[in-house]
């Protein structure tokens, strides 16, 4: 019963974090749809005119300052984002898919996609820590390790089921 009860919560953290990356996905397939209107010269005009007299937030110079950033991003610049952010999104959902079904190469991916971008999250701390990026290292690395001991525990698993089946192995005479 306790196997049986270890292999459920096993599934249940695997779907839990395949869940979480579909709405990742979802999210980034979002803001790469939303980019359009960044891209055609007359919307973005009016969509800058409109969020500067919206008066969302008129005392906020953080918000002033965001607009204008985000407006004086180039097209090139812009149309290279939205792209990298379909890949993105098509990456986590992907994972996703893959973790909520329990494929064991969605794992190896999340383990891969997820260790090439800790020596950058490591930098980002290194130039400016903060709650959100430590935060988000210490999740990634905990989403890593928690795969990379299910992995392990798999690979071990496998080789001793063939040992198993195999019988004695000859010694040299």
């Amino acid at each position: 019963m306790a196997k049986r009860e270890e292999k459920m919560q096993s599934m249940w953290a695997m779907r839990s974090i395949g869940a979480f990356k579909l709405l990742t996905a979802s999210i980034l397939l979002g803001l790469a749809l939303g980019m359009r209107t960044l891209l055609n010269p007359a919307e973005r005009d009016a969509l800058h005119a409109a969020m500067l007299a919206s008066r969302l937030d008129a005392d906020s110079s953080i918000f002033h300052e965001f607009v204008q950033h985000v407006f004086s991003i180039s097209p090139e610049t812009l149309k290279n984002l939205r792209v990298g952010l379909f890949f993105y999104a098509g990456l986590h959902g992907l994972e996703g898919f893959g973790l909520i079904f329990g494929q064991t190469w969605a794992e190896w991916l999340v383990v891969l996609n997820t260790g090439v971008f800790v020596p950058w999250e490591v930098y980002e701390i290194a130039t400016g820590a903060s709650p959100l990026r430590i935060s988000a290292l210490v999740l990634n690395l905990a989403i890593m390790a928690y795969f990379i001991v299910r992995l392990v525990k798999q690979h071990k698993l496998r080789h001793a089921e063939k040992m198993a089946g195999r019988g004695p192995v000859p010694t040299a005479a």
